[in-house]
């Protein structure tokens, strides 16, 4: 039925009545034949266009119907909570999943009973946020939970949109609340994971640093037997056969020379000695501080490997404790120690620099570069044991490789603030 064909009954009327009234000069008031035709065509034209129209509204409420026998069957059967209120936020309908989860039934749900099915503790704070989104009309969504007369805690995620008419007026409310208990579960499990994880590493790094420390006070100990007891005997000797030396007078050039050759091998025991007490636990360490102990480290590099070696500190040593001096004078040596060995580099740089509240230490080679699968490792000892000694005090340490261009190694450690 075309729209340019309908005509309301009002207007329809209208013209009727003013068609039979109309006085047409000549004909004494009367309507002639031809409009009288004319008018009765009109009313029987309206009279089908209102039959067409009267099926088509029963066929609107038929579909109407079904849809929404359609809706309250899907309702019954979903399992997720579905709800709908008036515009003033009263409960209409709340299906089956809505009553198992909240452990009331219809009539209970209905008006403002539903907030009698809410958690106790979380009634206050979902009685405003719904109050809230009625004033405002936005979407809603929340996460609470339900408490049925038995006690069972259901958590749920809800969400509701406003029902308006065509003329954007709002006329309720419609939502749902689907189950995440399970969810919840699982979140709980997870974190109380976590935390036994947070605490079971904070355990490790202070097993890690008392082992760290245990390790050193051994050190110290054989350090100091080396250089007090060992070495003070060895010079003895040294003295001794100088004594002996100076009594025997002269001797045969064998005697001589095997006399001389138990100097040189006493002298250089000593000095192995004074070496292997200074690799245990650096006096310089504790007598001038970390920056002369890494200069130290850097000139004996030099000295022994050959491979150039450059220093920048721009950082207050006073600001790190002697447990905390000590780890960044291992970690340097560790990181020297395995480019001399696998890094074939002809140029070391180190820079320790203070930056907001942490001490950066740079340490870069131009070797072949450290390969992903070595700094993954398990098996690459140095590297667990720098990675070990920077966690131990809540720092961070990147390792990157390129090949043919060298490693870079990235610690930050924090000094307070």
């Amino acid at each position: 039925m075309k729209k340019g064909n309908k005509v309301s009954s009002t207007s329809l009327r209208q013209r009727a009545e003013e068609k039979l009234s109309l006085k047409i000069p000549g004909t004494s008031g009367m309507l002639s034949e031809i409009e009288s035709l004319k008018l009765i065509h009109e009313m029987e034209v309206h009279q089908i266009e209102l039959e067409m129209q009267n099926d088509e509204l029963k066929k609107a409420i038929d579909i109407a119907q079904l849809e929404e026998e359609k809706f309250r069957s899907l309702a019954i059967i979903s399992p997720v909570g579905i709800y709908i209120t008036d515009k003033e936020g009263a409960c209409t309908y709340v299906n089956e999943a809505w009553c198992r989860m909240a452990g009331l039934n219809f009539k209970e749900a209905l008006g403002d009973g539903w907030i009698n099915g809410i958690f106790p503790d979380d009634r206050s704070n979902i009685s405003k946020t719904w109050k809230k989104y009625l004033n405002t009309g936005n979407n809603w969504n929340w996460e609470y939970r339900f408490q049925d007369k038995s006690g069972k805690i259901t958590w749920v995620y809800g969400i509701a949109t406003p029902i308006k008419n065509p003329q954007g007026e709002t006329l309720g409310y419609i939502g749902n609340n689907f189950d995440i208990t399970s969810r919840k579960h699982s979140e709980d499990l997870l974190k109380e994971s976590e935390d036994k994880l947070r605490q079971y590493s904070e355990e490790l790094l202070e097993l890690t640093r008392h082992r760290e420390e245990v390790r050193e006070n051994e050190r110290s100990r054989i350090a100091h037997d080396l250089h007090d007891d060992l070495g003070q005997k060895l010079t003895a000797i040294n003295m001794d056969i100088a004594w002996l030396k100076s009594r025997i007078g002269v001797q045969t050039p064998l005697v001589e020379s095997k006399i001389k050759q138990m100097v040189q091998l006493l002298n250089m025991t000593i000095e192995s000695v004074q070496q292997i007490s200074f690799g245990l636990r650096p006096s310089i360490l504790d007598n001038l501080g970390l920056r002369a102990a890494i200069e130290w480290q850097v000139r004996e590099f030099n000295k022994s490997t050959g491979i150039s070696c450059s220093l920048s500190f721009h950082f207050k040593e006073t600001e790190l404790h002697s447990e905390c001096s000590l780890m960044v004078f291992r970690l340097i040596q560790e990181a020297l120690t395995n480019i001399t060995r696998h890094s074939e580099a002809t140029e070391v740089s180190i820079k320790l620099d203070a930056i907001d509240n942490s001490l950066k230490i740079i340490i870069k080679d131009n070797g072949k570069g450290i390969e992903n699968e070595k700094i993954l490792s398990n098996k690459t000892l140095g590297l667990i044991g720098m990675k070990e000694r920077v966690n131990s005090f809540k720092g961070t340490i990147n390792i990157k490789g390129t090949p043919g261009k060298g490693t870079e190694i990235v610690v930050n450690i924090p000094v307070g603030g």
